[in-house]
């Protein structure tokens, strides 16, 4: 004879006698742990058992098993979520110094650790037609960057045909407060919405919002257009003057307050041959992993916007 269990309510107790439960399913109101696993019942993608909901919130998982569906960039999540620095350098392209025409701008983003030693974490290749990069100005043309990471072939989005992330940014035609651009990020493993970026209708200084998936403005982000290096941007004294660009937290919309991180443009040599560049950001301190890849986003779209030049804004 079969005594009830009191530690499961009378619904499961009538599923469980009447043999809707199989051998390793996880009953509600007994450990995980105690319970054989039969593998064969396992979703490798999210780790759930038989793609059904434990209705128990205080199931105890094994250590082995992982409930997040994301476990798959839990490396990369990690490594942001440590970091307070990362550095972004441009690369020198060839044949663009050879030939004069605007090719595809390529990006190496490195993590800096607290000894100031750099991992390289991702490579970004801007995804654009000939016809846009040659014939339109840097700040107006539409592009998807593609970001791949570099830690592991066993991770996703190791490859710029499987991106772990893209940066779209479509065509604007800006004119004063018309056209302003904007540029949405997407986490390609699972298609999750990361956020996106807008450059407001400002007097004078250049002002970018980054809001969250759920529409939320989480910074502001201020570049103070009187600085050498962005007045006379392009020019010898220019290219020797560092451009800071100043993190508010998204509340501090009139942007009296201290802010909490920055992003500079900084001073390189490879800016005389070519107009690669390069930037190191400072994340503020709250900051989650997923603001720090839209920070990102938002550093390379202020990089096309103010310091890119393609053929029509050299002539």
């Amino acid at each position: 004879m079969n005594y009830p269990n009191p530690n499961i309510n009378n619904h499961y107790q009538n599923e469980l006698s009447n043999g809707n439960f199989i051998p390793g399913e996880a009953i509600p109101g007994q450990p995980i742990e105690n319970i054989p696993i039969n593998q064969s019942n396992l979703n490798p993608q999210n780790s759930q058992i038989n793609n059904k909901i434990i209705p128990n919130n205080n199931i105890i998982a094994p250590e082995n098993i992982s409930l997040n569906i994301n476990n798959i960039d839990e490396e990369i999540m990690q490594k942001l979520n440590k970091t307070k620095q990362i550095a972004i350098k441009q690369e020198i392209e060839i044949g663009e110094v050879i030939t004069g025409c605007e090719t595809k701008n390529r990006y190496n983003i490195y993590l800096i650790d607290s000894k100031n030693e750099k991992t390289l974490l991702f490579k970004c290749k801007e995804s654009s037609s000939c016809l846009m990069r040659n014939c339109c100005p840097g700040n107006i043309r539409s592009f998807n960057m593609k970001v791949k990471q570099t830690l592991s072939n066993n991770l996703y989005g190791n490859s710029y045909n499987n991106p772990y992330i893209i940066f779209e940014r479509p065509f604007k035609c800006t004119c004063c407060c018309l056209g302003k651009p904007y540029m949405k990020g997407t986490l390609m493993e699972n298609k999750m919405n990361l956020g996106f970026i807008s450059e407001i209708c400002t007097i004078y200084n250049p002002v970018f919002e980054i809001y969250d998936r759920n529409n939320v403005r989480k910074f502001i982000i201020n570049i103070s257009c009187f600085q050498c290096g962005f007045m006379c941007r392009g020019t010898c004294c220019g290219k020797f003057s560092k451009v800071v660009g100043e993190i508010y937290n998204g509340n501090d919309i009139n942007m009296n307050g201290n802010f909490v991180g920055d992003i500079v443009k900084k001073v390189s040599v490879k800016e005389f041959i070519s107009d690669a560049n390069s930037f190191l950001i400072d994340f503020p301190n709250d900051a989650t992993p997923t603001d720090k890849l839209l920070i990102l986003g938002n550093t390379l779209m202020i990089d096309y916007r103010y310091f890119e030049y393609a053929p029509p804004d050299k002539n």
